[in-house]
């Protein structure tokens, strides 16, 4: 089967190569026995993977790889230009500074380049104004004005990851759903549980398990996994600001600790009369992800529970 690979936004215009993606070519079958919706959270580097593939292996006795797993990055990665801006914006630093190793700020400069990709509705992902602003910024010179073209009317890959979850949802797959969460919206009030509710044949369990580290953690880990991106075959960054992290790790405890609050409250079930789900149907899980050697809290007991 050959691999996906994104060169214009019009490629990813397509939710059965996002379903594939999703499922990493898995038929449908292998991904419904039970059914459960993972919500994996966790700052970028983190650990989550790792994690999640020993909870799901320990405590729930599923196994990851049976999982239809959305991920925004696993689309990124295929999008062609993006691969081609960072590896270009990354050589530009590197030129610029010798044998000096990137600072937080060069790190910071390439992350730029991530949302445009993410939220353009333009064929180009809009990446050559993109690369061109970041190049000028690297070089100090004055950022040369937005070009102009015509307003896109495709989805963004956000806007199709939304699509895949719909299609995962809808042939009641089990789903690992890997974000990030935030203080200003419930994403998973907001963003999960209304595509949920949409299939009333099949009704999910629904476990949203934070992932924490250590803010110095984290960031030795983003370095580490910023290395290796640059010697893959076919290398490429996708950067991560390390002067982020302490905000990511803090957003996405406060955002569960939100939606925790909310799912396993009186409330919920005032707020939502009707509703296929009720605040038995949520798990909350805390893990801690600390440096090898460290955890002292081996197997379940490295699993907080609410």
């Amino acid at each position: 089967m050959e691999p996906i690979v994104f060169n214009r936004l019009e490629n990813a215009q397509n939710v059965s190569k996002i379903a594939r993606i999703f499922s990493g070519g898995k038929p449908n079958y292998v991904m419904k026995p039970n059914p459960l919706m993972v919500i994996l959270v966790g700052s970028p580097g983190v650990g989550k993977t790792t994690k999640a593939k020993e909870f799901l292996k320990q405590i729930l006795q599923v196994d990851y790889d049976n999982f239809y797993n959305i991920s925004l990055d696993s689309i990124v990665e295929r999008v062609k230009p993006y691969r081609v801006a960072t590896k270009a914006l990354h050589n530009t630093i590197k030129a610029r500074k010798g044998n000096s190793p990137l600072t937080n700020e060069n790190f910071a400069v390439l992350s730029e380049a991530y949302l445009p990709t993410i939220m353009a509705k333009n064929s180009n992902f809009k990446l050559a104004q993109t690369q061109n602003r970041i190049t000028r910024k690297i070089q100090g010179e004055a950022a040369a004005p937005p070009a102009r073209g015509p307003a896109g009317a495709l989805k963004s890959l956000n806007d199709m990851r939304k699509e895949g979850l719909i299609y995962g949802v809808a042939n009641g797959l089990n789903i690992l759903y890997d974000t990030t969460l935030t203080r200003s919206k419930d994403k998973v009030k907001m963003d999960i549980m209304p595509i949920l509710e949409t299939n009333r044949e099949v009704k999910y369990k629904v476990v949203v398990i934070l992932v924490k580290a250590e803010e110095a953690v984290v960031k030795n880990r983003l370095a580490k996994r910023h290395a290796a991106m640059l010697e893959e075959e076919d290398p490429y960054i996708r950067a991560v600001s390390p002067r982020l992290v302490r905000g990511f790790i803090e957003d996405n405890k406060i955002g569960f600790d939100k939606a925790r609050e909310y799912f396993e409250s009186a409330a919920y079930e005032r707020n939502t009369a009707g509703s296929f789900y009720t605040k038995n149907d949520f798990t909350f899980v805390e893990i801690n992800n600390p440096p090898r050697g460290l955890n002292n809290n081996n197997g379940s007991r490295n699993f907080r529970y609410f």
